[in-house]
């Protein structure tokens, strides 16, 4: 019998496809031994009730559900349950916007007066640029103080310019950066405006069939849909219970979509793809203008926070729902989190899971532990504080310190030192920052790997 003879050159190549599948195989073992002890950290404390997703070069390396998509009926949960997204809609928007730009239908240099009917004179120094990068000073109109008795009731357009119209701007037009969904309001205006189409279908047209997101959408009123998970948040006496929901008309083209992990997956493969805009364009999105915000994106400074490596994100917050979309730009790697539990905290279960795909060290911020300090200590940081807009307070009660922010269910607070705190949860420490004198004025707070500063009014 004659032997068979392999060329040399088929041989080594059978070899290296032989490596190339056990390696793959071994690196998807090792994220996902990494990524289920993250995850059931977060799941065995009741923090977390969701689907997460890790990615590497459009392949999906760990994928799972957890809890219940409809708690009352014992639903659970799974990888192809739709959720809102909240503001990682916003990245779409963009896209939308910077698509309209590539084909030259509009200009970022363009005047939002350019669009809209009445337009107050202070606005028309507000161009495209400064509504995609969070610039233009625009009252936020999530935080007008009737949102949280309105929100599930339909408001008009005219509603919904009148408040954003009436305040003054915050600051001089590009002079610093500051989130407003109203921003990303008024670009779905502009979209509709030079489509002569309605946002859910230019959405629909431009982005979601020409990839294929047949799970993804605009939610069309306050209630729950088919195959989308309830949102539920957590009473003061600590049971939860569902969330008031939103109606569309406030969320529209800065908050409105839903989607699932395989969605925006797949949105996440485009970005890399050019097939829905071009690569220099792309850039120019994730090119940090002010605030580390490009243009739809959060462009987060390269940091430990990062892994030390370019990334981009987005998270959102609806009433019941947070999500994270995370894209390693130079590793093809993706992180989606996407929750139906308000009190989650998709930013650290994505950083989990981050260094799950990395296979960097990772240790929990729940092993942390403690120290006792005394009622004066406390009394110095006792106070009402300001962070980005946002206040919120901390008081003593029964010799302990408790932060809350608005409406919200307090939060007790852990001191690492008579200096500095944190969180349960939480990831890096709140320092003190101090006058010559000792008295606590404000806190150093970490954000994503920098220290801002949140100041003390009283």
């Amino acid at each position: 019998m004659k032997r068979l003879r392999v060329p040399a050159g088929a041989f080594l190549a059978a070899v290296v496809v032989a490596c190339c599948a056990w390696l793959l195989l071994y690196s998807r073992a090792t994220v996902t031994r990494a990524a289920e002890k993250a995850m059931q950290e977060e799941v065995d404390r009741g923090n977390f009730s969701g689907a997460v997703l890790v990615s590497r070069a459009g392949r999906v390396v760990f994928e799972r559900a957890y809890g219940f998509a409809d708690a009352n009926r014992k639903v659970p949960n799974t990888t192809r349950t739709r959720f809102l997204l909240g503001s990682i809609t916003k990245s779409f928007t963009a896209v939308l916007v910077m698509q309209l730009e590539q084909e030259k239908l509009i200009s970022l240099s363009d005047s939002i007066c350019q669009y809209l009917q009445e337009c107050p004179s202070g606005w028309r120094a507000i161009t495209l640029h400064h509504l995609l990068s969070h610039t233009s000073g625009i009252f936020n109109v999530t935080e007008a103080p009737e949102f949280e008795s309105l929100k599930s009731i339909a408001q008009t357009r005219g509603q919904m310019l009148a408040r954003m119209v009436h305040p003054p701007l915050a600051f001089a037009v590009g002079e610093k950066f500051r989130y407003s969904n109203s921003n990303y309001y008024l670009l779905g205006i502009v979209i509709e405006k030079v489509t002569g189409d309605s946002f859910e279908h230019v959405l629909q047209r431009r982005i979601l069939d020409p990839l294929g997101m047949r799970d993804s959408g605009m939610f069309r009123d306050d209630s729950v849909f088919a195959g989308q998970a309830h949102g539920y948040r957590r009473d003061a006496a600590g049971t939860y219970e569902d969330a008031a929901l939103m109606h569309e008309s406030w969320a529209f083209s800065s908050g409105g979509m839903y989607s699932t992990l395989r969605d925006l997956a797949t949105f996440s493969n485009a970005l890399t793809t050019e097939e829905l805009v071009p690569r220099a364009a792309l850039e120019r999105m994730w090119r940090p203008t002010s605030g580390e915000y490009g243009y739809g994106f959060q462009t987060p400074a390269v940091s430990s926070w990062t892994f030390d490596r370019r990334m981009v994100e987005h998270g959102g917050r609806m009433p019941g729902f947070v999500t994270m979309f995370q894209r390693f730009l130079d590793d093809g790697v993706t992180v989606i989190v996407l929750s139906n539990h308000i009190d989650a905290a998709p930013a650290r279960v994505a950083r989990g899971l981050g260094a799950a795909a990395f296979g960097v060290p990772y240790q929990s911020v729940f092993e942390r532990k403690p120290i006792k300090v005394s009622s004066e200590v406390l009394q110095r940081f006792a106070g009402e504080y300001e962070f980005d807009g946002m206040r919120f307070s901390l008081f003593q009660r029964d010799g302990e310190l408790f932060a809350r922010v608005g409406e919200a269910p307090e939060v007790s607070i852990h001191f690492e030192s008579e200096s500095a705190f944190f969180v349960n949860g939480m990831e890096g420490t709140i320092v003190a920052l101090e006058d010559s004198k000792g008295v606590v004025t404000g806190l150093s707070v970490p954000v994503r790997g920098s220290m801002r500063e949140a100041r003390k009014l009283h």
